[in-house]
């Protein structure tokens, strides 16, 4: 009964990088949420353009695959 968490590295690239994306999007929102309610009146300005980002960034990768 050898199990293993991941099946292959591939797996594991995916659920890093998913991890790590989403502690940065929670960082930007924690640093800017009162800077963007302040300027722009939407406390979520920068992590809206933060995810946007991170969307454009998948497609492109996907298009590039």
């Amino acid at each position: 009964m050898n199990k293993r968490l991941f099946e292959n590295s591939g797996e594991f690239l995916v659920f890093l990088t998913l991890a790590l994306l989403f502690i940065g999007s929670v960082n930007i929102f924690s640093a800017s949420f009162v800077i963007a309610g302040q300027q722009f009146h939407n406390s979520y300005h920068f992590l809206i353009r933060h995810v946007m980002s991170i969307i454009a960034g998948a497609v492109a990768v996907y298009l590039i695959y």
